[in-house]
């Protein structure tokens, strides 16, 4: 019964994506795990991914479905790890930093319930409504870098948005994020300050001096963090980028159009 229900939601799935001409782009993939049904669309700057899963507690007699959206964006990607990944064919040895829909702080996923008879005629339309009003404007709204710095700004995204900036040639903007997320007192911080120090955003002692902080009261960490704030940046190059206003005013002006390619971002 439970193949029975998959088959049916499945084929109903495939209609959705079959007669929208808004959903042309997209292309069926093979489905992973738990997922039901997964479609794909992408470009040189990233790949969108719009999946449908069951939940772990699947029967013959009753049966949930999930929706997602999920959008890798290449020069991301490489600017958090240093390695290309894909949401077609994911390579597990590889860490992920793409966006998604369902950890979205303002969104909230569909879900639909079924007993032992599958969807009902509701179930296309319902499928439909979702895609057209929710998950193509979130995907489309992160096709270009300067959406994409938008977003993890409102997302409050520090740590990563400092690494995307530091790849982007913005330095001191890089350093200003790296601040903020200071500021919130982490304590187990070890391997961001790692790979911070890795990419040339702070210098190996302030690697060790901000780990020693960290393990301390929180007064006291929160005067060694402002303490180092203070400091000077150890780590500045003289090819820093002016930058101007939009939106979380951390965006340095023309280099939005000159990251078409993921390669772009290794520096």
């Amino acid at each position: 019964m439970k193949s029975s229900i998959n088959k049916s939601v499945g084929i109903m799935l495939d209609g959705v994506f079959a007669v929208s001409p808004s959903l042309s782009g997209f292309e069926k993939v093979k489905a992973l795990g738990p997922n039901v049904r997964r479609f794909i669309r992408e470009d040189k700057f990233a790949e969108n991914e719009i999946v449908f899963y069951r939940d772990k507690w699947w029967t013959s007699e009753k049966a949930t479905l999930y929706a997602d959206a999920r959008c890798l964006v290449h020069s991301v990607q490489l600017a958090l790890s240093g390695q290309p990944q894909s949401l077609r064919t994911p390579n597990y040895d590889t860490a992920f930093h793409h966006f998604q829909y369902a950890f979205d702080t303002t969104r909230q996923g569909p879900r639909w319930s079924f007993d032992a008879a599958g969807p009902n005629d509701d179930f296309a339309p319902q499928v439909h409504e979702w895609v057209a009003a929710e998950a193509l404007p979130w995907l489309n709204r992160l096709s270009n870098t300067e959406a994409v710095v938008e977003y993890m700004c409102e997302q409050r995204s520090r740590f990563h948005l400092s690494l995307l900036l530091w790849a982007m040639g913005d330095r001191s903007q890089a350093h200003e994020h790296v601040r903020i997320w200071l500021r919130q007192l982490h304590r187990q911080i070890e391997p961001r300050l790692a790979r911070l120090a890795e990419v040339g955003l702070i210098s190996k002692a302030d690697e060790a001096s901000l780990v020693r902080s960290s393990i301390q009261m929180e007064e006291r960490y929160r005067s060694e963090v402002e303490s180092w704030i203070l400091r000077p940046p150890r780590v500045l190059h003289s090819s820093d980028r002016l930058t101007r206003t939009i939106g979380c005013q951390l965006c340095p002006d023309g280099v939005f159009d000159q990251l078409l390619h993921p390669a772009r971002l290794l520096v």
